[in-house]
């Protein structure tokens, strides 16, 4: 090919297409790329002057806050002074206060254990999630006497740190440098390094647990991640759960997730249900599972899903909520998002205060639930379906797809740990579908 020529047409010359020079084209080319690079380059200037606002903004409400805990310690320590002048010079007033009291004080119904570490994200935000998290929890914490409030944070990233810190005249406990888990990489084979972060995640668990457990003899504890937030009745749920783990063998957690709380498939604030699934995301053990079976075969990595194998359950259930008294809105993550766009974030968090100590839980025991419960998931034909009324859909049991499969069509969880299929056969799943409550069950 070649360019044509400006000559007349006699009518017997042959006439080219008009084409660019290949010269031309990529001078062209270079000035779209070094328009480009210019273009990146102002992005990348704009991000970093918002990344020097966001440190300047930072540095400057934590000197407000060293300012404000400074000023209330002050005036505290002048408060105390005058008191003691009052009282004779008494340097330990406060002191002989809490002894005098010593016999009122409530007792611990369970630690709220916050794991917090470093996730890989800019760092003034993965502060602010770990600000998140605590703000909550100490809004709708009735006493930090009732539930003690301590951090387990891994990664030794001195940022989250000092974050934490600025809580620690408000009540919050971090426990020590010097006691944070093993930081050196796990020793794994080749295979398994894509899943290092599973490791160290076990392994801090393993660490705090102990902790709790065996160091501090706490005799409950509620395990919440940093990037949870709470309903205004977290602490009320799981004072009324601890007591039904007390009572009834047969219950081995308290978890303040459902799976399948989506806004479309929940709407009962005080509906509680038992679960042979454990959700965790905000979950209460007791000192006996930890010091009596966990301790000593705690995993290696996916304790989560070690959790749910027939081996650690043994035929016991969690107690969860229809509506959930947790929300995750950490997308970031070792998991790197799974299933948060497409479920985790739809989950609807309860914002009713129901006052779960004054209701009747005993539905919830064992003989009293089995009974209620069979009579529902033994429905069969239903020739005239009624707003409100119980459904029940089947779905082959010999085939592990049926059931991802059916509840791809509703919208539900279809995820199934290969775990679950080792503790065949499974609990039905309950929601809510079109006003009616469905029970999807084996055949």
């Amino acid at each position: 090919l070649r360019n044509r020529h400006d000559t007349k047409d006699d009518g017997n010359s042959t006439n080219f297409p008009s084409l660019a020079s290949p010269a031309q084209n990529l001078q062209d080319m270079v000035a779209r790329v070094e328009s480009l690079a210019k273009n990146t380059q102002t992005r990348i200037d704009e991000l970093s002057r918002l990344s020097k606002e966001i440190n300047a903004l930072e540095t400057k409400y934590l000197k407000n806050m060293d300012s404000k805990q400074t000023f209330v310690s002050d005036q505290f320590n002048q408060d105390n002074a005058r008191q003691s002048q009052k009282h004779g010079g008494s340097s330990h007033l406060l002191d002989s206060k809490e002894s005098k009291d010593q016999s009122h004080k409530p007792t611990v119904v369970a630690a709220v254990l916050v794991v917090a570490c470093n996730r890989p994200s800019v760092q003034a935000i993965n502060i602010i999630i770990v600000r998140r998290a605590l703000e909550l929890i100490l809004q709708y914490n009735p006493s930090l006497e009732k539930f003690p409030v301590i951090v387990s944070q891994d990664c030794n990233d001195a940022k989250t740190t000092t974050s934490i810190r600025r809580f620690q005249d408000r009540g919050v406990e971090l426990i020590q440098t010097e006691q944070q888990p093993d930081q050196s990489p796990p020793k794994l084979e080749a295979k398994f390094k894509n899943f290092d972060g599973y490791y160290r995640i076990a392994r801090h668990y393993k660490f705090f647990l102990s902790e709790m457990f065996d160091v501090r003899q706490y005799e409950a504890v509620i395990i919440v991640e940093d990037d949870l937030d709470i309903a205004p009745d977290f602490f009320e749920y799981f004072e009324a759960g601890k007591h039904l783990l007390l009572r009834d063998p047969t219950l081995w957690c308290i978890s303040a997730w459902n799976d399948n709380g989506k806004s479309e498939f929940v709407s009962d604030h005080k509906r509680l249900y038992r679960t042979d699934f454990f959700g965790g995301l905000g979950w209460m053990m007791l000192k006996s599972l930890w010091v009596d079976e966990l301790s000593t075969k705690w995993p290696p990595s996916f304790w989560d899903d070690w959790m749910r194998d027939h081996e650690q359950r043994k035929d016991r259930a969690c107690v969860r909520p229809e509506i959930s008294r947790t929300r995750t809105f950490g997308r970031i993550g070792v998991s790197r998002g799974q299933f948060f766009d497409q479920y985790l974030k739809y989950i609807k968090l309860s914002t009713e205060h129901v006052a779960f100590t004054k209701e009747d839980l005993s539905y919830l025991l064992k003989d009293n639930y089995d009974l209620n419960f069979l009579e529902e998931v033994s429905i069969k034909d239903i020739k005239v379906i009624k707003r409100g009324e119980v459904v029940r859909v089947e779905y082959n049991s010999a085939d592990q797809l049926a059931f991802s499969n059916i509840a791809r069509q509703f919208g539900i969880m279809d995820d199934l740990k290969a775990v679950e299929w080792l503790s065949w056969p499974l609990e039905p799943r309950t929601f809510l579908c079109n006003w009616l409550h469905v029970l999807l069950a084996q055949s």
